[in-house]
């Protein structure tokens, strides 16, 4: 391979790491809220507070949950969800 080629090599593989690392960087950013919510959501019910769970979670969530356990809202479907838990202990 000739200098002229390994320099154009070095330089490509150069940008593709460049943006390689900047697509990683702008994915954590994104991901980053997302993760605050589920740390948020799981340690909430890990405590068994339904409504700070509900707090936690999307209102499409809140009212998807609701509809699944037929309340009319998110705690008090949490309190459906977690009751059968509480009572293992």
């Amino acid at each position: 391979m000739s200098e002229k080629h390994w320099i154009q090599m070095t330089v490509l593989l150069s940008i593709v790491i460049a943006f390689v690392i900047g697509g990683l960087l702008l994915i954590n950013n994104h991901l980053s809220p997302l993760e605050g919510s589920a740390s948020r959501y799981l340690s909430h019910l890990g405590k068994s507070d339904g409504r700070a769970a509900c707090s936690a979670m999307t209102r499409n969530a809140q009212s998807e949950l609701a509809a699944t356990y037929r309340t009319k809202n998110c705690p008090a479907a949490m309190e459906e969800m977690l009751d059968p838990l509480t009572a293992a202990e």
